[in-house]
């Protein structure tokens, strides 16, 4: 395929006739020369990246998988996505990974479609990002609670490969999205300085569990929206409140 119609066709895939939707399809040759005999960005690096928001009637079917591992944060609505002969119900505050080559579909809810900021990514170290979160939550998804920086980081990030495939552009976008990864991944450990006092954070947590009496919350359920491990919440649940939760 050459170049001309690498583009073409990247422009139609981009066009899914969501209001507001923004993505960039970084050219296949562009990442062979640039991205992938790099030191610095070759082990982990973007080759797609786009946000899509009240995302109606999107919906990806793939029976091979794709050559890189694909990245969906949802931060409003709800979808849904299988593979790994599992089906994986996503709402608000949750993301998931697929690993490349892995066999899968992903839908947006029809009544309340997702809005989603989603990469793909490669590299040598790509695998270890979603083995990582395998070990550190036993699934391919996880919730995470609201933090503006993260958006923040996406957004710069998006950004700079917005304005071309400059090397510059391409390697601060790049080491950027390493801390995204990291927002994800260890989440009570991105920004911490932002987060409330420890005494609102319990506050929260036990007004969360009077409203939702009628519904088991699990402690790791109460950490992950505290920003907190589980260790270090039960800790100051017990210190405010005398009390395990």
């Amino acid at each position: 395929m050459d170049y001309i119609t690498e583009v073409k066709q990247q422009l139609h895939e981009e066009k899914d006739g969501f209001d507001g939707q923004r993505a960039v399809i970084i050219p296949r040759k562009v990442l062979r020369d640039q991205c992938v005999g790099n030191p610095l960005i070759a082990p982990l690096h973007i080759t797609d990246i786009g946000y899509y928001p009240k995302a109606q009637f999107h919906y990806r079917v793939r029976p091979a998988g794709v050559d890189q591992h694909v990245l969906i944060y949802c931060t409003d609505g709800k979808g849904n996505a299988r593979f790994n002969k599992q089906t994986f119900n996503i709402s608000a505050g949750e993301f998931f990974i697929i690993p490349r080559q892995t066999p899968h579909t992903y839908r947006a809810d029809e009544a309340d479609p997702w809005t989603i900021f989603w990469v793909h990514f490669s590299g040598s170290t790509a695998d270890a990002v979603a083995q990582t979160l395998m070990e550190r939550t036993g699934s391919l998804k996880r919730s995470v609670p609201w933090r503006e920086q993260r958006i923040e980081c996406f957004t710069s990030i998006y950004q700079q490969l917005e304005n071309g495939y400059e090397l510059d552009n391409l390697v601060y976008a790049n080491l950027c999205f390493g801390q995204f990864i990291a927002s994800l991944l260890f989440p009570e450990r991105f920004n911490p300085e932002t987060q409330p006092a420890d005494a609102d954070v319990i506050a929260v947590a036990s007004g969360q569990m009077k409203r939702q009496i009628g519904r088991q919350l699990t402690l790791q359920q109460m950490a992950e929206d505290a920003g907190l491990s589980v260790s270090h919440f039960v800790h100051l649940f017990r210190k405010k409140q005398a009390l395990r939760p």
